[in-house]
């Protein structure tokens, strides 16, 4: 919310707000700075400059049409048990994940519209 006026709203609230607002801050400084701290997930940088991101994060990489119209997008983390999982999303919820294995460790995936034929 950051400069919206939250004072008429419970106490609860503002609480939540304010505590939300400082979780944002904290972890925006931790990256910004390089200190995640114990984390499994990192930006890359290039050249060689990489950022930690908090334990547990989810990476949305979106997916745009014609239009710039968002269309779908790819929800990637690094579950509990090392595996990585990823949720693909479109604006059909029928929308397909297709892996096309590329080498023995590299894999591209793609989102195909599904279709009724």
């Amino acid at each position: 919310m950051g400069s919206q006026d939250v004072s008429k709203l419970p106490k609860w609230a503002q609480l939540k707000i304010s505590v939300a607002e400082n979780s944002a801050e904290y972890w925006r400084n931790k990256i910004q700075a390089g200190e995640a701290g114990d984390t499994e997930v990192w930006v890359q940088y290039y050249p060689n400059d990489d950022k930690g991101l908090p334990p547990g994060s989810r990476i949305s990489f979106k997916l745009f049409d014609e239009d710039g119209e968002e269309s779908g997008r790819y929800d990637v983390r690094m579950t509990d048990h090392g595996t990585i999982e990823i949720v693909g999303s479109g604006r059909r919820m029928r929308d397909q994940l297709r892996t096309i294995h590329k080498s023995s460790n590299m894999f591209e995936v793609e989102l195909i519209p599904w279709e009724n034929t």
